[in-house]
């Protein structure tokens, strides 16, 4: 298992060019998610920027075209979404921050609707905005890491896995239980980045063999990632607990480990 590692919030990030059909028809679609893990090392773009990007995908802003898609993390660790439509840019941030530890991993997901968006972290919701936007006109190069207006800020400074994208709006109920399972064939999934390879400059997902460029002296293959997890546990690796009621009734658990760290 491995990771994408952005250090040093120096230049490096992942793209996709401009021009792919299946990026370009997801974000075109009705209603969207997009969902994958972060380890967040350091928020903030050492003091240069108020925030660091995880996904962008449209052109870079004041370019004279809107952003389609942007989700970032604060300098105080609050997860946002931009969508700018018609030069006003439409801003959502959750109240909750991810950690700022080396050692945990979180859980982003993003949905849209088609009237409604919402943010999840770890599974649960955390914020969400009414919004009815509107389907994009142009194709678009997709990143990674990176807010394509300059080459000097904005980067984040820890580990991205398990990034994914569907043609539908996920409900709770699926990103509660989605959020820690690799799935790769529900309904409306359209891409998968595992960052299995571990090594090389590209890396391809396993749903359409998207390939992504890597690029950049800043951007290195992680050697931990949230783990093998979606996988029932066998009898070694569960644990049985009885806890006796103050009725003298017991109730059994039968709990399975799971490392996800």
């Amino acid at each position: 298992m491995s990771s994408l590692k952005f250090t040093n919030n120096g230049e490096g990030y992942g793209q996709v060019p401009n021009g792919n059909s299946v990026i370009d028809a997801v974000f075109s679609a009705d209603a969207y998610t997009v969902d994958f893990w972060v380890k967040m090392h350091v928020w903030g773009d050492l003091g240069r920027a108020a925030e660091s990007y995880f996904v962008h995908y449209g052109p870079a802003w004041f370019s004279g075209y809107d952003p389609t898609f942007v989700t970032y993390v604060q300098r105080d660790g609050r997860v946002g979404w931009v969508h700018q439509k018609d030069g006003n840019m439409n801003i959502e941030t959750a109240p909750a921050a991810i950690a700022n530890a080396s050692s945990q991993w979180n859980h982003l997901a993003f949905v849209w609707d088609g009237s409604t968006r919402y943010i999840y972290i770890d599974g649960v919701l955390a914020a969400s905005m009414a919004y009815t936007g509107y389907p994009p006109s142009h194709s678009s190069d997709f990143y990674l890491g990176k807010w394509p207006h300059n080459t000097g800020g904005h980067q984040i400074w820890g580990e991205m896995d398990g990034v994914r994208m569907w043609n539908r709006a996920l409900t709770a109920s699926e990103i509660s239980t989605y959020y820690s399972t690799d799935v790769v064939s529900q309904t409306g999934i359209q891409v998968f980045w595992g960052f299995d390879e571990g090594s090389g400059a590209t890396t391809t997902d396993s749903i359409n063999s998207i390939s992504m460029a890597l690029t950049g002296p800043h951007l290195s293959w992680g050697t931990q990632a949230p783990g093998t997890i979606g996988t029932s546990p066998s009898s070694s690796d569960t644990e049985i607990v009885t806890m006796t009621l103050g009725d003298g009734d017991e109730v059994v658990f039968q709990i399975g480990k799971m490392d996800i760290s």
